[in-house]
């Protein structure tokens, strides 16, 4: 097998350390043993450990609590779960000061991201020099071309000179900065990506090392920067820098469909959407480009440390901490002054619960509304939690509501894909519960809104019972460990499973709406999404034939001329809580998507509140989304200022510095 780029790399971290040598003085000196410094590019090791380096800075903006945030709060995926810790970004609150500055704009607060562009400078420019294959170096430009598309959709035009020059390495002081326009950094970033498909021709999915960039990951950014890049001057018409959006459209369409078409890339779609997302999966030939992460004990849990059983997650960087985010309250007591069930784990199906967001109503309901033929619900959402034997029980505490006790692998939860109305017509016994308080008569009565039944030991809740504390679990991020003999030795720690950063079913969504746009080539957007809709028509639980009538409903529901909205409501269904859903509304112009949302609200149930009223359900309103125009400021988020304070700038030069409106 090949090796993987960070075992790649922390052999490298010795190396440099070695490099950067000892004082020979008797005195230890403080020197920095695994920090990329100007020394390391004057040698041809030195550039190819920089490189690694480089993948290694990955880990530090994919993955993150802060990053998953900015990423997919205020969006319509999601909506504020029973934590407000990011409440001011769910509501669209973009403040330039304050706590909420790295989540209001991930990239442009991260020291990481100029530095690592400039890493990329220097591999590119020195590496030339040393004879570095050219190969590499059209990793490197793949991956500033990466940040620079970051710093972009999220801030507007960047700074391509670092100091020495527009796209040189820069070893000097430099405490000014000046912005370029949004077609300059769009012409460089495609510069570096058309230069590097070029020098990456016959590439193959791990046939240097695992994953690492290929010239399909290549072809992955550049049709969306060009697809992205199409909408932008679509809505600036006068400043494309001489380049059309019709243009843009149909080099992302060709591009994407190039891709799709090369047969001997290594990568395709998986057959089964399950296994796309499944852990035991991982790094499978569907996933283009991921920020690795290993089992091995510097790129592990709890920021490069071995975690004491039951350490909690810090939830910052280079943790893979999103997985956290949408994770129902599964471990609380279930029944007023009841046990715990289910024992948390790092496996797929547990994890840590933090529900800091979660699905809406609209989600679940409205986007995910074919829940018989369309596999991609049950591919995304965990739905069904079994009890694990809580270790800290006291005897009697497997007991379930219908006092029965539990054995291990009983259903405790289950959320099945159906109303309340649908589950009460087929299944006569139910019964409703809104809730209970904690007084000791109620002991064994539910304390959140959902079903019982006298046959079923556990709790039923179903869709439109769904609240800000208990909701189908985002499963396809869930944590997963196979080195480890017990799971709940990490129950609380962070993952060390890799973050997708682009997977191949994408080329078929970005082709799908370059083609609604404008372009033309030997695929409608019908046949594309076609594609994808067939493949989710696939479960290994259906038979051949109920298969094939999935494949025929959903192919038949798929308009013969489709439009921007289905083509967002396509990519949700493909791509939910991936991290790209922010870009997904400022790119179309559709923020006004996720102006408001539906979710049943959750107060917890006390001894002054005999019984909880859970038949509400409220609408959530961000107000700074409603009847947002194309040009309204929050398409960009503010430039940080704590990125302003660092500059030896005036006060007016800050001002001017600053994106509009903030």
């Amino acid at each position: 097998m090949k090796s993987n780029i960070f075992n790649k790399f922390l052999t490298g971290v010795l190396i440099v350390a070695f490099l950067l040598g000892n004082s020979c003085t008797g005195v230890l000196e403080e020197e920095p043993r695994s920090s990329i410094t100007s020394a390391l590019f004057e040698t041809k090791q030195g550039i190819e450990l920089s490189l690694y380096g480089v993948y290694s800075r990955l880990r530090n903006f994919y993955a993150s609590l802060g990053y998953y945030a900015a990423m997919q709060f205020a969006t319509d995926e999601v909506g504020l779960g029973g934590d407000a810790q990011f409440m001011t970004v769910d509501n669209a609150d973009f403040s330039a000061s304050g706590s909420g500055d790295a989540n209001a704009n991930l990239w442009w607060s991260s020291a990481d991201a100029f530095s690592t562009i400039n890493a990329c400078n220097g591999i590119i420019e020195k590496g030339a020099e040393k004879g570095i294959d050219a190969r590499m170096l059209a990793e490197a430009r793949t991956i500033r071309a990466l940040l620079y598309f970051n710093l972009v959709q999220m801030g507007g035009g960047a700074p391509l000179d670092l100091g020495s020059g527009e796209l040189k390495f820069n070893i000097l002081p430099n405490r000014t900065s000046k912005r370029n326009t949004v077609p300059e950094c769009y012409k460089a970033m495609i510069d570096d990506l058309n230069q590097a498909i070029t020098d990456m021709a016959g590439t193959k999915r791990n046939d240097r090392f695992r994953g690492v960039v290929t010239k399909t990951y290549a072809q992955h950014l550049l049709s969306k920067i060009y697809l992205t890049y199409g909408w932008w001057i679509e809505k600036n018409p006068s400043s494309g820098a001489g380049v059309t959006a019709a243009s843009c459209f149909q080099s992302a369409y060709d591009v994407a469909l190039a891709a799709i078409n090369d047969k001997e890339s290594g990568f395709g779609l998986e057959t089964d959407y399950y296994r796309v997302n499944l852990g035991a999966n991982d790094r499978n030939k569907e996933v283009v480009f991921y920020a690795d992460r290993d089992y091995n004990v510097p790129y592990g849990p709890q920021n490069g440390s071995p975690a004491a059983p039951g350490g909690f997650a810090s939830s910052g960087s280079p943790e893979n901490a999103a997985f956290l985010c949408i994770r129902m309250n599964f471990d609380y007591n279930l029944i007023a002054q009841g046990p715990q069930w289910v024992d948390r784990g790092n496996t797929q199906e547990t994890g840590r619960p933090w529900y800091r967001a979660t699905p809406t109503y609209e989600v679940l309901l409205n986007i995910f509304n074919n829940k018989q033929h369309d596999s991609r619900y049950f591919g995304t959402f965990q739905v069904a939690w079994k009890y694990t034997g809580y270790p800290n029980g006291a005897v009697g505490d497997n007991v379930g509501v219908n006092g029965k006790p539990f054995a291990v692998g009983d259903t405790v939860w289950w959320m099945p894909a159906m109303t309340a109305a649908e589950l009460e017509a087929i299944r006569p016994g139910l019964q409703k519960s809104l809730g209970y308080n904690n007084n000791a008569g109620n002991k064994g009565k539910p304390t959140i809104p959902c079903f019982t039944h006298p046959n079923f030991k556990g709790l039923i809740i179903p869709i439109d019972y769904i609240n800000r504390r208990w909701f189908p679990s985002l499963w396809k991020l869930g944590p997963y460990n196979p080195t480890l003999s017990d799971p709940t030795l990490e129950k609380n720690n962070s993952s060390v499973r890799p973050y997708n950063m682009a997977k191949f079913s994408e080329f078929y969504l970005i082709a799908a709406e370059a083609q609604v746009k404008g372009a033309n080539g030997a695929m409608t957007a019908t046949q594309l999404l076609n594609v994808l809709r067939t493949r989710a028509a696939f479960s290994s639980n259906k038979s051949e034939t109920e298969v094939a009538a999935s494949v025929a409903f959903l192919t038949g529901q798929t308009p013969a001329s489709p439009d921007i909205d289905f083509i967002l409501d396509e990519r949700m269904r493909e791509l939910y809580g991936e991290g790209i859903r922010w870009y997904d509304l400022v790119r179309t112009k559709k923020l006004g998507c996720a102006a408001a949302y539906t979710i049943r609200d959750h107060v917890m149930p006390n001894n002054d509140n005999p019984q909880v009223d859970f038949a509400n359900i409220s609408t959530k309103t961000r107000a700074n989304l409603v009847n947002i125009q194309d040009n309204n400021k929050y398409y960009l988020r503010p430039i940080p200022t704590s990125f302003l304070n660092a500059l030896d700038m005036t006060e007016a030069e800050k001002a001017a510095f600053q994106n509009p409106g903030y």
